[in-house]
């Protein structure tokens, strides 16, 4: 974790960056990675928890709960 607002994922082995992943608000739970995605919860502006799944590479949306 970088910021609140931002996720940094580095690659293990040689500590390069890979990807930064935004938050779009206070980080609740997680990081927690499975395999190439990682799945963490924000709570919103709006008071929200949103859990939300990225693949790490890419940055790609794959999933989102809104609770």
């Amino acid at each position: 974790m970088d910021t609140p607002k931002r996720l940094v994922v580095a690659d293990a082995t040689t500590g390069a960056t890979v990807n930064i992943l935004q938050l779009d608000g206070e980080l609740v739970s997680g990081p927690i990675v499975v395999g190439d995605n990682c799945t963490f919860t924000v709570r919103t502006s709006s008071n929200q928890k949103e859990t939300r799944v990225h693949h790490m590479t890419t940055g790609r949306l794959v999933n989102k709960f809104v609770s």
